[in-house]
């Protein structure tokens, strides 16, 4: 896909604007476009990395509440 980075959990990749994620198959919207312009490599490392972390925290949250699901049962 793009030029990837190998970080500690995971990877981060590169991709041809406007597209992101590890298969390139995120698209990212017309505003975060014009900013991407602006961004330099360590800003978009930190994006993805904090968008890493939300993910991390809903499949948590995912998995709380299936596990509270089965408690009630």
């Amino acid at each position: 896909a793009g030029e990837c980075v190998g970080l500690r959990t995971t990877y981060y990749c590169r991709c041809k604007s406007p597209f992101y994620g590890t298969n390139c198959d995120k698209r990212i919207g017309k505003r975060e476009e014009l900013m991407d312009e602006l961004n330099t490599p360590d800003q978009e490392l930190q994006e993805y990395k904090r968008d890493l972390e939300e993910d991390t925290e809903d499949l948590r949250r995912a998995i709380a509440d299936e596990n509270i699901l089965e408690n009630m049962e």
